[in-house]
């Protein structure tokens, strides 16, 4: 049986929020680690005693690479990495420090740059560790899995595990014939009918047809099956996701997508786990709507103002707020009045 403490922390409700591609692949993991492992590195999760407690180091992965690296590095750097402390199956080794990163381009000299973050982690941690990548990169030609450095009889050898998502569509199927829970194989299914879409697109075929066709082959099914397996409600949210990530963020298709699923949801009352996440994703719209309509409502009153005299109201306004250490700009965002004007006002009252 899981280690509690792991059960209450995955299944915690997720707070839906906007998150970047890079930033969903991180959460999802610590959400699902397990999961994660079993499904893309198998050879390395059979070591790993998931029972005992998973500790993800993440802020002493980001500190290491800051003490080392020089600053503009870590600033071009996105911290999609992830470090995590595992117990093994095999007591004489013990723990199993692990280093994740996602990659989602091609970039020169990738494996380079992986055995320099192996070199850095593996000083600083002097404990057992290990690197692996993932790619979700559609060139399936684009798969660097080791760094090799040769003179005269010196030579260094740097391999790490690498798998790239576009190449599993037979391995989640066969998770998925089996009915073997993981959530990743139906996250690596829905990257392949984006690609199909993608296809489809290209052809110029109907939108209507392809959406129709979007909803009966894959969300229906991955909808019964979320709810069937008995995930937790927070893996079902990450799932969901992925879906407005990967298919509803799409042009010219995204937003028909969106509406057919939601109405999906709606029409199915026995699925109140689904229906509480559709709550929080609306939610979330609204207020996405209410704060843009609050934004263009002071717009207008401002303007509106000015052009009825309340520009003496709007002088003393900016003035207060001067006064309370606003920034010109802030105020200037604030009532809608350029910078310049703002200054002249300050000026007369011997504040600039």
């Amino acid at each position: 049986m899981k280690n509690t403490r792991n059960q209450k922390e995955a299944g915690k409700k997720l707070k839906i929020k906007k998150l970047t591609f890079d930033e969903l692949w991180k959460t999802s993991i610590e959400v699902s680690f397990e999961d994660f492992m079993k499904f893309f590195f198998p050879q390395i999760a059979k070591h790993i005693d998931f029972k005992e407690k998973i500790i993800f180091r993440d802020k002493e992965l980001i500190k290491i690479f800051k003490d080392v690296l020089k600053e503009r590095t870590i600033r071009e750097k996105r911290f999609v990495d992830l470090l995590v402390e595992v117990s093994l199956k095999d007591k004489q080794r013990k723990t199993l420090f692990i280093h994740i990163e996602i990659q989602g381009y091609e970039q020169e000299s990738f494996e380079k740059r992986m055995f320099l973050y192996y070199a850095l982690l593996y000083i600083k941690l002097q404990k057992d560790l290990i690197s692996l990548c993932l790619f979700i990169v559609k060139n399936l030609n684009y798969k660097p899995n080791k760094f090799i450095y040769k003179f005269e009889d010196f030579k260094l050898e740097f391999i790490y595990p690498a798998v790239n998502i576009y190449e599993l569509k037979t391995r989640a199927l066969k998770y998925i014939e089996k009915g073997i829970k993981n959530i990743y194989a139906d996250i690596t299914l829905l990257f392949f009918e984006e690609m199909e879409i993608d296809k489809r697109l290209e052809k110029k075929e109907d939108i209507k047809s392809i959406v129709k066709d979007f909803i009966k082959n894959y969300f229906e099914i991955f909808k019964k099956r979320l709810i069937e397996k008995g995930y937790l409600e927070k893996q079902i949210e990450i799932a969901f996701l992925f879906l407005e990530m990967v298919i509803f963020k799409k042009k010219r298709i995204g937003k028909y997508v969106e509406k057919e699923v939601l109405r999906a949801i709606q029409e199915e009352e026995k699925m109140p786990t689904l229906s509480r996440i559709l709550r929080r994703f609306e939610e979330r719209g609204l207020r996405k709507g209410l704060e843009e309509g609050l934004r263009k409502g002071l717009e207008e009153g401002l303007r509106k103002g000015l052009e009825e005299g309340f520009q003496k109201g709007l002088k003393q306004a900016a003035i207060n707020m001067y006064r309370e250490g606003l920034s010109l700009d802030l105020i200037a965002k604030v009532t809608n009045v350029d910078v310049e004007t703002i200054k002249s006002w300050l000026k007369e009252e011997d504040l600039f």
